[in-house]
């Protein structure tokens, strides 16, 4: 049983990769100055909520050693994956999404603020706007303003920029959204 609070000393030793990652942190001295342990704790648990640790586990995640031929070989397959590549560049079939009949919440945002990202990336909607994109892009797909509201609050997604106007907030795809949202159509077709 781990009770608290505990030590930094003790914490490290019920956690030894967390350990390990802060000793690696400290010698790199990434603002070793400014934040204690405690503090990259933190950062940590925030990074696992945005899906760090998740990258690992994903089919197409290559991971690559911490040696100099890791970095060769990351380097190497940065430039031929995503320098010499454009991902929106590629045509992409609304169509064929549009008249799907069912799918989750958030991929149906992700596909109409995709959508609207496309026309013009500075334009923020309500989420009463985003329901009616729902509504209105989709054949046989129906989302209400309230079901919308809740999704936006009940996490903090690094998707989306938001912007209060006239006492409302306002959402857009962030870049990363847009790529998460080209990613999210690209699998549905």
């Amino acid at each position: 049983i781990i009770r608290f609070p505990l030590t930094c000393e003790l914490y490290l030793m019920t956690i030894p990769k967390l350990s390990i990652r802060y000793s690696r942190w400290i010698n790199r001295q990434r603002d070793a100055i400014e934040y204690t342990f405690e503090k990259f704790v933190q950062i940590n648990n925030l990074q696992k909520e945005m899906g760090l640790v998740d990258i690992k586990e994903m089919d197409e995640a290559q991971q690559y050693e911490n040696n100099q031929d890791g970095l060769s070989q990351f380097l190497a397959n940065f430039e031929e994956k995503i320098i010499r590549v454009n991902p929106t560049s590629k045509v992409i079939d609304f169509k064929q999404i549009t008249s799907l009949q069912k799918m989750p919440l958030e991929k149906a945002i992700f596909i109409v603020l995709a959508i609207e990202y496309r026309k013009n990336e500075s334009i923020y909607f309500t989420t009463t706007e985003i329901s009616h994109l729902i509504n209105n892009t989709f054949i046989d797909f129906r989302k209400d303003k309230n079901n919308i509201s809740r999704y936006f609050n009940q996490a903090y997604y690094p998707y989306y920029e938001i912007k209060k106007e006239n006492g409302k907030n306002k959402f857009k795809l962030s870049p990363t959204g847009y790529f998460e949202a080209i990613r999210i159509i690209r699998s549905l077709q």
